[in-house]
């Protein structure tokens, strides 16, 4: 109305002019739409992570979406299909590559719970066996890992189950550091050696049973400097078809044993222009040296300083001790020795 005149608007022109849309067919068909149950849960949604729980799609090889990442234990297992790799999962699950040596320290006040990346407690692992299980983990990419086992007394045996790849390990302490084992052998592998163990000082015994040094698979052991104490069975022994020990240089003997060298079943123990020396006259129930079923034992130009008690060398079953010349009495003993059954004594 302006004045006293009544003017005629359209419908839109007033929706418009108030700031609403006035009833057309759009709005009535909007108003019939039904809201389904899908609909309902968005609208109700009481937080950002319900609402996208309600609307996200699962990827896989085809369609984008949403991925759970894997736990290590998942990706180590290898089977499922549907989760994603993270690097540290990634890592968990492959080999570590060094770029450079590397040291892990065994102390008796370590733990198995450190990284073993250092010579205190608080870094150290406690047990030997546990820096080989690490070990057991890398590409060593043609570098060496030393596993220096400081002074004390450790009771644990080391068992060797897998190999390492690409290049040496060496566990080296002095003689202070005492591997003594009861009922096990001290250091002993169960699988064919790819890459060289060099055992480097320490002091090796076992009682009730036990080798001190066990090569039963195959590969090369080398040791020296290391001193061997009171054994219940072998303080050397290569027991298998390939297994090769080896005596890099001089060492000690200070306790008895069953043998102090066994080779057999094809195993080979070599001993070049090396120098044992015995102290405390220990005794051997078998021999001193002892090769059979096909086993070497070379100790061509080796000396051994001191006494022993028991036969001196016992070669049969088609196996070979090799003395270089050496004659009869080149190794220690109270007993001549002997052969059989096509064992030879050179």
């Amino acid at each position: 109305m302006v004045g006293n005149q009544i003017m005629s608007v359209p419908a839109e022109g007033i929706g418009n002019a108030f700031g609403f849309q006035p009833l057309d067919s759009d709005l009535t068909a909007i108003a019939a739409l039904t809201t389904t149950t899908y609909g309902r849960s968005l609208l109700t949604s009481v937080s950002a992570a319900a609402l996208f729980s309600s609307i996200k799609q699962a990827a896989d090889t085809t369609t984008t979406g949403v991925v759970e990442l894997a736990t290590n234990s998942e990706t180590q297992t290898g089977t499922d299909a549907t989760r994603a790799v993270t690097p540290a999962g990634l890592r968990s699950a492959t080999r570590e590559l060094l770029l450079a040596n590397r040291t892990y320290y065994v102390r008796t006040d370590g733990s198995n719970s450190n990284d073993g990346s250092a010579n205190t407690s608080g870094s150290a692992f406690l047990t030997l066996q546990k820096a080989v299980n690490v070990v057991l983990t890398l590409d060593l990419n043609g570098f060496d890992v030393t596993i220096a086992v400081a002074d004390g007394t450790y009771t644990g045996a080391t068992i060797i189950t897998k190999n390492w790849v690409g290049g040496t390990v060496i566990i080296s302490g002095s003689t202070s550091a005492i591997l003594s084992v009861t009922s096990n052998h001290v250091i002993a592998t169960v699988v064919p050696l790819a890459n060289l163990l060099s055992i480097v000082g320490l002091k090796l015994a076992t009682t009730t049973a036990g080798d001190c040094i066990r090569n039963s698979a195959g590969g090369t052991i080398w040791f020296t400097g290391t001193e061997f104490g009171a054994c219940a069975a072998n303080h050397i022994n290569a027991d298998a078809a390939g297994a090769i020990v080896e005596c890099r240089g001089s060492y000690t003997i200070t306790g008895g044993a069953t043998n102090h060298v066994i080779a057999r079943y094809g195993g080979f123990f070599r001993m070049t222009s090396r120098t044992a020396t015995l102290s405390g006259t220990p005794a051997f129930s078998t021999a001193f040296a002892n090769a059979t079923t096909n086993g070497t034992v070379l100790a061509n130009g080796s000396t051994f300083s001191g006494a022993a008690t028991g036969k001196r060398y016992q070669a049969d079953a088609n196996a070979v001790i090799n003395s270089g010349g050496g004659g009869a009495s080149h190794f220690p003993g109270s007993v001549a020795g002997t052969t059989a059954t096509g064992g030879q004594y050179i």
